[in-house]
């Protein structure tokens, strides 16, 4: 029997209570859960949170973690970039937020996408839909896609979320990537890794243009 591929999860975390319900439904809710190996870059307030994330003993093995003071945290990239220095060989890479809920079988579907795509270097990337904790997800959800917007009063190009009223009977071509949930082969991490110097304003378009300088091609 072949081996089926892996996926490496990077999650940044500041002081997120639903950090550990996201991990334990992600795991729960994967086709095979054995291949999904997670890396967290969990940023706590001393005296108030700890700095060791409670991971369910069955998952330990998989969840692999980086804990810092907040006063130590440089921002969002510099949390991803210190989630990715976990990554172990896995053959995909999927870039979450630390508060999300998982349909059943999003590993298979996300891998079923990605191919799907008429790409050699693609990327399946959007804003997630919402959910109410503990575990309700969002009834029909529409496809949230990130398109330019040039209102800004200096003249600086920003983003808007764009609804689309039908999603697409396959991968959509896009331009903007977010990293809030983003999948690709991991070869992503050895040529985009994420730029710790970059604290939070712009991080999506400074993270789409590298994508594009690179070959990547982004699909919703």
């Amino acid at each position: 029997m072949s081996k089926e591929p892996s996926i490496f999860v990077q999650i940044p975390a500041y002081r997120d209570s639903e950090s550990i319900p996201t991990i334990v439904n992600m795991l729960t809710q994967a086709t095979i859960p054995q291949r999904v190996y997670i890396g967290v870059c969990w940023q706590y307030k001393p005296n108030e949170e700890s700095d060791l994330l409670a991971i369910p003993d069955e998952y330990i093995k998989q969840v692999h973690y980086l804990s810092f003071p907040v006063d130590q945290s440089k921002g969002v990239t510099w949390a991803r970039h210190q989630a990715q220095q976990m990554y172990n060989g896995e053959d995909y890479t999927l870039m979450i937020d630390s508060h999300m809920r998982f349909v059943n079988g999003w590993d298979e579907l996300l891998i079923k996408q990605l191919k799907a795509c008429n790409s050699k270097k693609p990327i399946i990337t959007y804003h997630p839909s919402a959910y109410i904790p503990p575990h309700k997800l969002e009834k029909n959800p529409k496809l949230t896609i990130l398109c330019a917007n040039y209102s800004n009063a200096a003249g600086e190009i920003r983003l808007r979320g764009e609804v689309l009223d039908v999603t697409p009977p396959t991968p959509l071509r896009g331009a903007f990537a977010s990293p809030a949930l983003l999948f690709a082969s991991a070869k992503l991490l050895d040529e985009v890794p994420s730029d710790p110097y970059l604290y939070f304003e712009q991080e999506e378009i400074c993270f789409s243009a590298r994508l594009f300088t690179h070959g990547w091609d982004v699909f919703h």
